[in-house]
């Protein structure tokens, strides 16, 4: 497969169903709501979203990252939804082009209640591999990567308790 045909293979055969798997899931949605963007179009379509994205995006300056579909779990309960990120978990894919490689690594964000402020977690699909090349990583990597992160976000953004 060519380098440029890599990318959206990936996006299109697994990171897209595995989102929208998570996204039309009944027991998530009694809880939260459930929002999957394309990575360009949440600027202009929810501020705090966009706000978040355009935070996650801060420090991949470079040219060869590129940050793919975005997935966003806010709260129903109205309590934990603060003035401005509280209550929001988003996740997405970073791609990184290296030559004729493409690599990919899941990044999640999210306020953390001890701190009051926004975390930004840089993650691998596979903890034992540092560049995961794209057409390595698999759909059952992909879900438990989102599993694992929510449940974290779960446990932790509304704990007055440092996590680590």
């Amino acid at each position: 497969m060519q380098p440029d045909n890599r990318m959206p293979a990936f996006t299109r055969n697994a990171l897209v169903p595995c989102l929208y798997e998570v996204a039309k899931s009944k027991p998530l949605l009694r809880d939260f709501t459930v929002t999957l963007y394309d990575a360009g179009q949440v600027e202009g379509v929810h501020w705090i979203h966009g706000e978040m994205t355009r935070i996650m995006r801060a420090e991949d300056s470079y040219s060869a990252r590129v940050l793919g579909p975005i997935l966003v779990i806010e709260e129903r309960d109205p309590t934990k939804l603060g003035p401005l990120f509280a209550g929001r978990f988003m996740v997405a894919p970073r791609f990184q082009i290296s030559g004729d490689d493409i690599y990919v690594s899941p990044m999640v964000m999210f306020e953390m209640k001890f701190d009051g402020k926004l975390h930004k977690f840089m993650h691998r699909y596979d903890n034992a591999i540092a560049n995961h090349r794209v057409e390595d990583v698999t759909r059952t990597q992909i879900q438990n990567h989102i599993l694992d992160s929510f449940t974290f976000y779960r446990m932790h953004a509304f704990s007055d308790t440092r996590p680590w």
